[in-house]
């Protein structure tokens, strides 16, 4: 039989006066009843007692109860009634059945603290969190919070996930290192950590899979906080750390590292309906350290914000193979109304305080720090260090404003093969490198506004390289270069617009402007029908996208057999339409017409009235105007 015990197992009684109730009498029945029941000895409930109890020399008794209610009535030696309790009950009867059954939570009241906070049930207030704790055994639990690596708990994640986005709650996980194979992502899901130092999920080993799957790019709205996700490089050859794939996907104060992979990539679903309420993913406070392949891979969703980024130690199984950051694009097939649709997405965003970077003891290391392929980001007070280059930009209509360049593996900080960007901050050298360029510039339509630093007196710096530059672009730079160091290498394009300034070693200036100017070419000189003996001449021309100015003196020695006109070849071929440019025979005084046919590489020159614009020898002709090339 079970019993409980009431507040005293020893009860003592006493008479109004306070001596104690030598001889007195418990009388014990039924609730409600005069039915005698019986009361035990000790807690076996294997011997009862006398019923009255008869109270010691002390006024005390023994007294268990079994698992009932009781009606008591206390006398004392005369049998004079003292006083009668109905509905007594231990202590832990049933209380304890109550609080120890479901739901037996919900009997204790709960009063917030706060003007006008309304009071609830204890169950109601635990029941606002959810911990996967909640869903483990003890065994796992022990697991995860002595860091066995034994057990593998993906599976109780998953089906905790499951239930926290049914229930619209948020997943918490206490502080400890959960050892995985791969986890499902969910749409809707938040799990949030105690920290991104002690909250680990960590990759077991052999998996050579994804730590955090996606199964769909329409994974939208899943948050990630205060979490480190450990890839177990050391345990895997393969796999991936975080896939994100969804619009509206957050992840704040996390922490990647041991990427067999990539540490990061995100991607979303761009169509319409998944548009609603926005599709901007956010990103603060994220660190990721030591990957095989990329930091990050962005390929959406687009205009997402980064902020506060830390990306350092990648491509490290293969040197020059990945990236520390990559914004690229991505193409894919998916069935959308029955009918197969190429999807594309487009990885950019607003970049605040990103830093990539390798460690000196490294022996690989990226092709770039960050390669940006896509358009439409801007990046504000970020450092670009190590790689390759430590920026590379391909696309267009990017904006790099208050950065840092400097420290590249390879040759040059700065790529620019892409157009229309706009590129300022510090380049600098950093001392003890190998030679290097601060921007080589091979793209067009760009502003370059750059402050140069080359001061230390064994750099081998060259602030900026023309070479291969399209042309059209702005570039203003100003700095300290010391004696080892060089302003500028190449010939910028014709169309180039460039002051670039730099003090040197001892107050010394070293300054080199270089104008937009025009550029000197020799035309080839023959006659419409028959030979000009003998002929001299010069030309010049300035191209503005596909206008060109051009300028020419023709100086005709010896007219010999030509006749009908004066053909000079052009430095451009035009495109396929007319062109009429003008002219003067300055010995004659005559007026001349050039006439440039459609799709021709020469220019045709008559007197103003279509006869041979040579009289004698020793004429010379000026003929100056503008067409434009193919």
């Amino acid at each position: 039989m079970t019993t409980n015990q009431i507040p005293n197992p020893k009860m003592q009684f006493f008479t109004a006066a306070g001596i104690p109730l030598v001889g007195g009498k418990l009388y014990s029945y039924a609730a409600g009843t005069t039915t005698p029941l019986s009361t035990y000895t000790d807690s076996t409930g294997g011997t009862a007692n006398t019923n009255p109890v008869i109270l010691d020399s002390r006024g005390e008794a023994s007294v268990w109860f079994a698992s009932a209610q009781y009606y008591l009535v206390l006398k004392d030696a005369n049998d004079v009634q003292i006083w009668t309790a109905d509905n007594v009950n231990g202590v832990n009867q049933p209380t304890v059945d109550y609080l120890t059954s479901t739901g037996g939570a919900s009997l204790i009241s709960y009063a917030p603290s706060g003007y006008g906070a309304v009071t609830t049930n204890v169950q109601a207030k635990l029941r606002q969190y959810v911990s996967v704790f909640d869903f483990m055994t003890t065994a796992q639990i022990n697991d995860v919070q002595t860091a066995a690596g034994v057990l593998d708990v993906a599976a109780v994640i998953m089906t905790a996930t499951t239930a926290c986005v049914t229930a619209g709650k948020t997943l918490f996980f206490p502080a400890g290192t959960y050892t995985c194979t791969t986890i499902t992502a969910q749409a809707r899901m938040k799990w949030v950590g105690e920290s991104s130092i002690t909250t680990i999920i960590k990759l077991k080993n052999g998996t050579n899979a994804n730590l955090v799957n996606c199964l769909t790019y329409t994974i939208d709205d899943a948050s990630i906080e205060c979490m480190k996700f450990d890839g177990n490089r050391a345990g895997n050859t393969s796999g991936n750390v975080i896939l994100l794939y969804g619009n509206r996907t957050r992840m704040d104060d996390v922490t990647i590292v041991n990427a067999p992979q990539d540490g990061v990539i995100t991607n979303h679903d761009p169509s319409g309906a998944a548009r609603l309420g926005g599709i901007e993913g956010y990103f603060n406070e994220i660190s990721i350290d030591t990957c095989g392949g990329s930091g990050w891979v962005h390929y959406g969703p687009n205009d997402s914000h980064f902020n506060k980024i830390i990306i350092v130690d990648t491509s490290l199984t293969t040197s020059l193979a990945n990236y520390g950051m990559f914004l690229g694009t991505s193409s894919r097939t998916e069935i959308i109304g029955g009918i197969p649709t190429l999807v594309t997405t487009n990885g950019n965003g607003r970049f605040n305080d990103l830093h990539t970077w390798n460690r000196g003891n490294t022996t690989n290391y990226p092709s770039a720090g960050v390669y940006v392929a896509t358009g439409g980001n801007n990046f504000t007070n970020c450092h670009f260090e190590c790689g390759n280059s430590c920026l590379a930009i391909a696309g267009n209509i990017n904006t790099f404003a208050a950065c840092d360049y400097y420290a590249p593996d390879g040759g040059a900080a700065i790529y620019l093969t892409g157009g229309t960007n706009n590129v300022s901050g510090t380049v600098w050298h950093y001392s003890g490198l190998q030679p290097y360029v601060g921007i080589a510039l091979l793209g067009f339509g760009n502003v370059i506004n750059l402050t140069c630093d080359g001061g230390n007196p064994t750099s081998a710096f060259t602030a900026i390289q023309f070479s291969d530059a399209i042309g059209y672009n702005n570039v203003t730079m100003a700095g300290y270069l010391g004696a080892a160091a060089t302003l500028y290498s190449g010939t910028p394009n014709a169309t180039d617009i460039v002051n670039i300034t730099a003090t040197g070693p001892n107050g010394a200036v070293l300054i080199q402007t270089i104008p937009n100017s025009w550029t000197a070419y020799t035309p080839s000189i023959t006659a419409g029908t028959g030979t000009i003996t003998t002929s001299s001449s010069t030309g010049r021309y300035i191209k503005t996208s596909k206008t060109v100015n051009i300028q020419m003196s023709i100086t005709i020695t010896t007219n010999g057999t030509g006749s009908i006109s004066v053909i000079a070849s052009l430095p451009y071929q035009a495109s396929p339409f007319e062109f009429v440019l003008a002219g003067r025979n300055t010995t004659t005084g005559k007026m001349l017409q050039a006439e440039i046919i459609p799709g021709a590489n020469y220019i045709r020159i008559f007197n103003y009235d279509n006869s041979y614009p040579i009289n004698v020898n020793g004429e010379i002709l000026h003929i100056s105007g503008i067409y434009e090339a193919l």
